[in-house]
């Protein structure tokens, strides 16, 4: 998205949904959403904040050059968030941390066996554990 119409610094506006390639990264990234409501005009009647924040963060990403085979990007607080698992098709390596207090709030990607309070990181790449 270099050379996009959004500027990076910007706050969310109703309006910004319908850039096309904010749009179309929101449909990628949110590929699961647009299949559960079936709506094929998706994301619009359902402008989330969350949406357009993941997508401004891709497209300054892009924009920026961090989105690179060589790069490493490193998710503090990210609990499961749809950017973690889209920038591992995007990056050489990923590593999340979050603090988990139950098992049940462990993510399926973490490599602990077992879920603390004490951080928890977890390495991907391409989408699935790194070993």
């Amino acid at each position: 998205m270099a050379g996009g119409s959004l500027s990076h610094c910007k706050l969310c506006e109703l309006e910004d949904f319908s850039d096309p390639e904010l749009r179309e990264l929101i449909r990628d990234v949110y590929a699961s959403d647009r299949e559960h409501f079936g709506d094929p005009d998706f994301p619009t009647g359902r402008e989330y904040r969350k949406y357009w924040e993941v997508a401004m963060t891709l497209c300054a990403f892009r924009s920026l050059g961090v989105l690179r085979d060589d790069a490493r990007v490193l998710g503090v607080g990210a609990g499961r968030e749809a950017t973690v698992y889209l920038l591992t098709r995007h990056v050489g390596e990923v590593v999340a941390t979050d603090l988990y207090e139950t098992p049940d709030n462990c993510p399926r990607a973490t490599r602990a066996p077992t879920c603390s309070r004490a951080p928890v990181a977890t390495g991907m790449k391409s989408g699935t554990p790194s070993g």
